[in-house]
């Protein structure tokens, strides 16, 4: 068999000569495949693909880069100064020179008008109810890390494998949990239209208001910390059940259908997402409330915002 370096390499044009003769429906397709080299399989797979270029394969995709060019001269620069700088010497340097999204005087603005009406609905003695969603899978595990006295222990970890179940969870300090749904799959809501009309869709009922919650500020939220809990109660009914989850010897339901793994597995972070819900207590989204308190009150004076704290 040749070597991958030895294989003929198809330009496009002799690609898009097959795809044509395929699409004008003519009876010698595969003799044209054959006139430019190509075997009748890797016809009929270029067929399928539909396309004459190939995919765009590697580097650095724009939605997950996080040194953009300006931060990587900086870096440069620094180094080119004086080659002996540490790099929490450099990080302190670019925090300076380079301003963060997170903390510039447009967010800022934006979190303090949330904070306003967030507390001016307080004051009134308004219903709130707090709405997020969060997603768990079966491999997710209880993670330790150690800080100093006074402060959060923030363990950076890889994200989890394997299929996400979503939680659309909504709360409040006296009823606890007002609604939650549980939906298979990880959806991104934060582009979706019907996302960003819900204003719209709801001020036609009266007395219900909507505010948004702020950029770059989810500790605002107190349902953020109602998620910790409930993923704590997660994690801790998957490890009482691993050994049924890594069985293989049942697959199948309660009615004799057999299951496919992911089924089986699904099934069970299904029963321990519903079983946990009940640990979202009033008194626990009262507690987050206040723990969100000193947030809020940050976020009305403009102050900066700073995750893991």
């Amino acid at each position: 068999m040749p070597t991958q370096a030895r294989l003929p390499k198809h330009t496009v044009a002799e690609k898009q000569r097959v795809l044509d003769a395929h699409r004008a429906g003519r009876a010698d397709r595969l003799m044209v495949a054959a006139s430019n080299g190509f075997p009748r399989s890797i016809a009929y797979a270029l067929v399928d693909r539909g396309r004459a270029d190939n995919k765009r394969r590697g580097g650095a995709r724009r939605s997950v880069t996080k040194v953009t060019p300006a931060i990587k001269y900086a870096l440069e620069t620094y180094l080119d100064d004086n080659c002996t700088y540490t790099l929490e010497t450099m990080k302190k340097m670019l925090i300076a020179d380079v301003p963060m999204t997170c903390n510039n005087m447009t967010n800022k603005m934006k979190r303090q008008v949330f904070a306003s009406r967030l507390k001016e609905r307080q004051y009134k003695g308004d219903c709130i109810v707090y709405f997020d969603v969060t997603n768990v899978n079966v491999y997710c595990k209880r993670g330790r890390g150690r800080a100093k006295r006074g402060e959060l222990a923030v363990v950076a970890m890889v994200p989890s494998k394997g299929p996400n179940l979503q939680i659309q969870c909504a709360v409040n300090s006296t009823i606890s949990v007002v609604l939650y749904r549980l939906q298979r799959g990880s959806i991104k809501m934060e582009e979706m239209l019907t996302h960003r009309q819900t204003e719209e869709r709801i001020t036609e009922r009266d007395g219900m208001v909507l505010p948004r919650l702020a950029p770059y500020s989810p500790m605002c939220n107190p349902i953020e910390n109602c998620f910790s809990v409930l993923k704590s109660h997660i994690k801790e009914h998957l490890a009482r059940d691993s050994e049924a989850i890594c069985d293989r010897s049942n697959m199948v339901d309660v009615g004799g259908a057999p299951l496919t793994i992911s089924e089986r597995q699904m099934r069970f972070l299904e029963r321990a997402a519903k079983t946990s819900m009940k640990h979202v207590t009033p008194t626990l989204v009262a507690q987050m409330e206040l723990h969100a308190r000193d947030a809020v009150n940050a976020a009305e004076n403009m102050k900066d915002m700073c995750y893991g704290e």
